[in-house]
């Protein structure tokens, strides 16, 4: 990969972009396919019967999950249009607590994930 340090290069981009805050504002308008990543969520599984400093409880184990993943879990199903309400079941972005304790959640980007392990 090269670094590309010319803006004139990307000039051919600017008549494609479309309204702030849709797919062709972000990465152009006018092309026959999109691609949507949906990015990986951190799950814990932790114990609520003990806490941390910070009075969360404690982290036993941590994995990756997919969407699909929760959406196994909740009854829901992944689409290409999917949001993280629709997957969890809940309006805000509030973790979700599985009955056997695991604990996953979309995350701001740029929050910060205070964690304890006790092994």
């Amino acid at each position: 990969m090269q670094l590309i340090t010319d803006p004139a290069r990307s000039a051919w981009l600017l008549p494609r972009m479309a309204a702030f805050g849709t797919v062709g504002g972000t990465a152009g308008s006018g092309f026959e396919a999109y691609v949507r990543l949906l990015h990986p969520l951190t799950a814990d599984r932790v114990d609520p019967s003990t806490a941390d400093e910070h009075g969360e409880p404690l982290v036993l184990e941590s994995s990756v999950w997919r969407w699909s993943d929760v959406a196994a879990r909740t009854g829901r199903t992944v689409h290409p249009d999917v949001a993280w309400s629709a997957v969890s079941g809940r309006d805000d972005e509030t973790e979700l607590l599985f009955d056997d304790g695991w604990r996953v959640g979309c995350r701001r980007r740029g929050g910060s994930t205070r964690r304890s392990s006790q092994r």
